[in-house]
Formats: structure tokens, C-alpha cells, sequence
């Protein structure tokens, strides 16, 4: 049997995972073919003329060498370029690219943006395509997803400190009149109150009303092989408080865990608190600490 002919059969391209019909026609299908392999749904589109195999969960690598292919040398913005440098951010959607003049048209799958990028570091990938600098792409996508993703992403960059109030307000100095400023100016302000997150607001609430005191929040900690930045830390009884909040913690399993294993080792305890001990048992949860905290160091 003709490989091709295998369902799981894809081009082998220098692109890996994503190709264009002359890939396929390069490698022996013919047009029929390809039509046929689109209209069974064994290939997919991503972007523009660009295809994939149906079971490809396609990764932030993947979109910008598609977004290369279906629009040579393109500078990739937005979340996909966040995913691109480490992001943990939903890459469902269209692909954000630089337009050089307004109305500009894009292939599918696309959305043009008209904005400056002032920063250096741009990355070739491929060579076909390009992706915004590391720094710059974390901003633009805070300033251009949903909020709440937006809010998550901000809990992420800020703890592993990628990301600083000073990053958002150099930002907005250059660029007063850009798309996204009103959602910076709000999350700059949370980064500021030390609340990452919706949950971490409602355990400081929870906390100040309860009279604890000797803690601080948003704290980084050295510790040996480990700088980590952490929601609320009382440093006198070396307790270490993490929220894993309704969304920010759910693909973060193991490193969350790494990072336990790390304080635990250097002598410090970890608690860690869900929304819902939050939400359903605030009580039980200050009691909880209480008792930690009373215990010996």
C-alpha cells in the first residue's frame, strides 16, 4: 500500500507538522487525492491554505510556521506570540499578525493589526516567519484577551516574575492611545495590590478579616536552585500560602508541585488553598492556618 494511503500519513515538510497542497502534491497525492483526504476530515485547515492531520492538537510552534507559510516573513503577535515564548494560554482562535496599512487583507484564520512593535528581539522562526519579542508579547496578549485569561496569565507571568507593574507602565507611556490600555491600567493595578487572581483577592479579604497578621503578599523567596514568587507568605513561621485558583493552576500540576517539594526541602511549609475552601469554608480554612502557624518553625 502506497504510504499515503494511511490514514495518519502526512507530508514530511521542514514545517514538521503543518503543509500547504504543494507539500502533498510534492509528495505524490494528486489534486483528487487531497481533496479527498480535506473532505473526509483527515486533513484540516489551520490558517489560510495551510492543512494539518485531524488529530494534530496543534501547538504555539505549529501557528506561527503555518502563519509563515500562508503569509511569508509575517510577524506573529498577540497570544499565540505569548505562547510562542513559554505562555500557558489558549490557542484557540485566530492567529494575530502585524498589517502594514489599514485595510489590509488577510487570509483566513487571520487578524490583522495595525501596531509599531518598539522592541527588540524579534525571532526568525524558520525562516519564514516571525514572532514579537518575548516581553512585548506578554503585554499584548494581556491587553488583548478576554479578561479573565488575561487575569490568569497575569497570575502566571507575575509569580515567576516575567512580568512587572514597571513592564505595563512603559507600555502604556509609549503607547497612550493603544488598543487594550483600559484592561492594562486595571490589571497594572492588580499586579500593584500583590491579588493575582480573583481568588487571591478573597483570601487577603479573607485574611484581614480574620485579624491574622505578619503576612505579605506577592513575595519572591530565594531559595537554593529556586526564585519563586509567591501569593502569601508568613515569613516569621515560614508558611507559604498558594491559591490555586478556579483556572490558573489547572495545567500547572507538576511544576506547582516541584515547587512545594523545594520549599518543603529548604525547612518552609506549604499550604495550598482551592477557591472553594475559599468560597464554602473560609472559617475552617483561617482555623487551619491558625493552627499552623502556631506550630513550631
Amino acid at each position: 500500500m502506497e504510504p499515503h494511503r494511511h490514514d495518519a500519513w502526512t507530508p514530511r515538510v521542514r514545517t514538521h507538522h503543518v503543509f500547504r497542497r504543494a507539500d502533498a502534491y510534492a509528495a505524490g497525492l494528486s489534486r483528487r487525492q487531497v481533496d479527498a483526504k480535506l473532505a473526509s476530515r483527515t486533513w484540516r485547515y489551520v490558517v489560510g491554505n495551510v492543512m494539518t492531520h485531524r488529530d494534530r492538537t496543534l501547538t504555539a510552534l505549529d501557528l506561527v510556521l503555518a502563519a509563515g507559510l500562508a503569509r511569508p516573513g509575517c510577524l506573529v503577535l498577540g497570544r499565540v506570540a505569548a505562547a510562542f515564548h513559554g505562555a500557558p494560554v489558549d490557542l484557540q482562535g485566530p492567529v494575530d499578525i502585524q498589517i502594514e496599512a489599514r485595510g489590509r487583507s488577510v487570509p483566513s484564520g487571520f487578524t490583522g493589526r495595525l501596531v509599531s512593535v518598539d522592541a527588540p528581539g524579534i525571532t526568525v522562526v524558520g525562516g519564514i516567519a516571525r514572532v514579537a519579542p518575548r516581553t512585548w508579547s506578554y503585554v499584548d496578549a494581556l491587553a488583548t484577551m478576554p479578561l479573565g485569561a488575561a487575569r490568569d496569565l497575569l497570575a502566571y507571568l507575575a509569580s515567576r516574575d516575567l512580568l512587572t507593574p514597571q513592564h505595563l507602565e512603559e507600555h502604556l507611556a509609549r503607547h497612550p492611545r493603544r488598543r487594550g490600555n483600559a484592561q492594562l491600567r486595571r490589571l497594572r493595578a492588580r499586579l500593584l495590590s500583590g491579588a493575582m487572581s480573583e481568588a487571591e483577592e478573597l483570601l487577603h479579604t479573607i485574611l484581614r478579616r480574620s485579624g491574622l497578621t505578619g503576612w505579605e503578599a506577592n513575595v519572591r523567596i530565594d531559595l537554593p536552585g529556586l526564585r519563586a514568587r509567591v501569593d502569601v507568605v508568613f515569613r516569621a513561621q515560614k508558611v507559604v500560602v498558594e491559591v490555586d485558583g478556579r483556572r490558573a493552576h489547572a495545567d500547572l500540576f507538576v511544576d506547582d508541585r516541584r515547587r512545594d517539594a523545594a520549599f518543603t526541602a529548604a525547612g518552609w511549609r506549604v499550604v495550598r488553598v482551592t477557591w472553594w475552601d475559599l468560597v464554602d469554608r473560609p472559617a475552617e480554612l483561617v482555623a487551619q492556618l491558625r493552627q499552623i502557624l502556631a506550630l513550631p518553625s
